[in-house]
């Protein structure tokens, strides 16, 4: 589902970045986050599908132009029926039947307009001047008080505020106080001291803020240059820990799934490249230094899409304020540093990727054989970044000079892509990778289309080979490019699909990108693995816990942990092996039998475009589609279709398939 974050002209850009930023930090994982603008949802037929919709602080104070009557009515109605609509500052105003602003000279009371109303009473701003509680940096920092007594946690916060009340709150129906503001005559509800308040309308629900939830105690935007993190860091830091608790009790009092933790960063963190064998870094650097060019005195490799900043690790300095996380970042044009590491990056500096694990499992996992050992030999790792994916294939001139076996690792995707340009968020615990294997044409003796099938081949293989008893993990393979499990009978997770009776959940995709130049073949194999992420789906260490638990039972022996890292080793190593033999031998027909082990079509009946049904019969051996026979009174007819990815669309699991014109 969606989250809704309204913009238009009067919005604030600043409001509108921050709450961006902290909603996708509790929502991202499981909800499609999007802005929508006034003719947006003129157009939408319907807001179904809004888990919520948010209403940011305008640049005004209020919002003196509105939505517009059809929007207005459009999100009343999605509100009566069970819709959820929070109001942040000006959003608070514009959900109120009358508003009283206070200036330096006069306080204008008006009464709306429109028939959008929320709250049925008067939103009133409040002059902080004389209360002084905290200043953060030439800001002040409201004090509240909780007075939602769900909430069981610290009930005085500290938020930065508008100065918005709800007058007589209490007073109406069908409202309810969440925060009081404490520092107005703090031992009663007066008429004027809602700070956040709570409305049923119809079946919906809508929370209103005077207070600013948006905004991060370290963010920087709201201070004066002179500020020191240091000296208030610890009070500052726990003003932050309630915050986001707080605002995270009130998401899911609105029935909204949110991350028992915040996704790493919102913002996209620096690329790190390094290796274990320096002479490979040393060759890397010396070709991104050959399509860079110095501007203001600094590195640059302008691309197509991107721009690339390179830095030494000798030479560049940490952010002197690593919690500034909290601001919108445009990742289609804004530059990435690509820090170069001549050693191995210590732990600190990329700590959700441990590469001396990867490594040593890596070369431990390799025979003495002499074949080219070459895969996932150089690292580029990033711990958030917008899509590994689209990095590399919208920036041809730095794909150029990616050598075959070069692997970009993120630890957290915010722009992800799944087939057909499908956009997705990845967060921590899935194993994300784009993998790049350079290949003359003299050497490909199959169809390229047959590596999608070796790279899921090889994903199963080093799952079953992981460690002791992990053949017992009952993984398959949904055509074309899906990686699952078969779902545990005593689990209660939900299956992604049912197929003859049986539950599967799908941990894995892969997505492949194949560009020719220069008389070889491009290809970018994209990979994602749910390997220890509780969220939004089931991942591989929830299947293992489930078997584990019932082994103990028995007393057999159970499973060890799994790690990204030694199982991104794991499925170097073997798909260097399976693709060499590829190459060099019979292409896939040395993998078919392997393959059809796992795949869960064999014998499949589908119903095609034209109502006939067929049943599948395997991977075509030369162009590399599915085969289907014909069937016609129960009994096959001998006619053979063949079909692709790219050329129909197709559920698998209902049997349905229509082809594209």
């Amino acid at each position: 589902m969606e989250i809704l974050i309204y913009t238009d002209t009067e919005t604030s850009k600043l409001s509108l970045q921050q709450t961006f930023s902290i909603f996708h930090n509790l929502l991202g994982s499981f909800y499609l986050i999007e802005k929508a603008d006034k003719s947006y949802l003129e157009q939408r037929a319907t807001l179904d599908n809004v888990a919520l919709f948010i209403m940011p602080d305008s640049q005004n104070n209020h919002y003196s132009n509105g939505l517009g009557e059809i929007v207005d009515e459009k999100i009343l109605e999605y509100l009566k029926n069970g819709g959820k609509y929070l109001g942040i500052a000006a959003g608070g105003y514009y959900a109120s039947a009358y508003t009283e602003i206070q200036s330096n000279i006069t306080q204008k009371k008006e009464k709306k307009s429109t028939k959008f109303v929320i709250f049925p009473g008067i939103a009133q701003s409040i002059d902080f001047s004389k209360f002084i509680s905290f200043n953060n940096g030439g800001k002040h920092l409201a004090l509240i008080h909780i007075e939602d007594e769900s909430y069981k946690h610290e009930n005085d916060l500290y938020y930065y505020h508008t100065g918005i009340s709800f007058v007589n709150a209490d007073q109406f129906l069908n409202t309810r106080i969440l925060a009081t503001y404490k520092e107005i005559n703090p031992n009663t509800k007066t008429p004027s001291n809602a700070a956040i308040i709570h409305c049923k309308i119809g079946k919906g629900d809508a929370v209103l803020f005077g207070v600013r939830p948006e905004f991060s105690e370290f963010s920087t935007d709201l201070k004066d240059n002179t500020y020191s993190y240091l000296e208030n860091f610890d009070r500052l830091l726990l003003f932050e820990n309630n915050r986001t608790m707080f605002l995270r009790h009130i998401l899911q009092s609105l029935g909204l799934k949110t991350t028992s933790k915040p996704i790493i960063s919102s913002v996209i963190t620096d690329l790190h490249l390094f290796s274990k064998f320096s002479d490979l870094v040393k060759e890397m650097t010396n070709n991104l230094y050959n399509i860079s060019e110095i501007i203001n005195g600094e590195s640059v490799i302008r691309c197509e899409n991107d721009s690339f900043c390179l830095q030494e690790s000798s030479t560049y300095a940490f952010n002197q304020n690593p919690l500034n996380n909290f601001h919108d970042y445009n990742y289609e044009i804004s530059p990435k540093n690509i820090k170069i590491h001549e050693n191995l990056p210590i732990i600190s500096e990329i700590p959700f990727f441990n590469h001396e694990i990867y490594f040593k499992d890596l070369l431990a996992s390799r025979t003495m054989e002499k074949d080219k050992k070459y895969m996932g030999n150089i690292i580029l790792y990033g711990e958030t970044v917008s899509s590994s994916q689209t990095l590399l294939e919208k920036n041809l001139k730095l794909l150029r000079v990616l050598p075959t076996g070069f692997v970009f690792v993120a630890t957290q995707q915010i722009a992800g892509r799944g087939r057909k340009n499908n956009v997705w968020i990845s967060p921590q615990g899935v194993l994300a990778y784009s993998l790049i294997i350079r290949q003359p044409e003299y050497l490909i003796l199959s169809s390229i289309v047959f590596v999608q099938y070796l790279v899921s081949l090889a994903i199963v293989e080093a799952i079953k080979t992981y460690d002791s008893h992990y053949n017992e993990l009952d993984i398959h393979i949904k055509w074309p490019n899906d990686i699952c499990v078969k779902k545990p009978e005593e689990d209660t997770i939900e299956p992604s699909f049912v197929l003859n009776g049986i539950g599967y959940i799908k941990i894995g995709g892969i997505l492949i990108n194949c560009k020719h130049i220069d008389n070889e073949f491009l290809m970018i194999i994209g990979c994602g693995i749910n390997v220890n992420n509780f969220i939004p789906t089931a991942s591989l260490e929830m299947i293992i816990k489930t078997l584990n638990a019932k082994k103990k039972v028995t007393k057999q022996p159970l499973l060890s942990e799994i790690t990204q890292e030694k199982l991104l080793a794991r499925i170097m190593t073997k798909l260097e092996t399976m693709y060499y033999e590829f190459c060099l031998n019979n292409g896939f027909k040395l993998f078919e039998q392997q393959y059809y082990k796992y795949w869960l079509h064999t014998g499949q009946i589908i119903t095609l475009e034209d109502n006939s049904r067929a049943i599948i019969t395997g991977i075509n051996p030369i162009h590399g589609g599915l085969n289907a026979e014909g069937i016609e009174n129960g009994k096959r007819n001998g006619k053979i279709s063949e079909l692709y990815p790219d050329s129909n669309s197709f559920d698998m699991i209902k049997g349905l398939i229509k082809k594209k014109v």
